[in-house]
């Protein structure tokens, strides 16, 4: 029987328009600096890089990602 896992997320504003959005679990740990509507390159915890862009939409924060590259298992 697997154990389950639960993650931590936290959001923070920062100067500047500026954001940090840190996902916190058993296993990994991951933070992102980004501002809205600016590309930025991203890891994901499952080993994949994707170009990020986070647009805000009234009070919804919309994350759209692109696959660069699958990590091979």
């Amino acid at each position: 029987m697997a154990n389950a896992t639960t993650s931590t997320v936290e959001l923070i504003k920062e100067e500047d328009d500026k954001y940090s959005f840190n996902t916190t679990s058993t296993f990994r740990s991951q933070e992102l600096k980004f501002s809205p509507g600016v590309e930025f390159m991203e890891k994901r915890m499952d080993g994949a890089e994707v170009s990020t862009v986070v647009t805000l939409e009234g009070n919804k924060m919309i994350q759209l990602q692109k696959v660069i590259k699958l990590k091979k298992f």
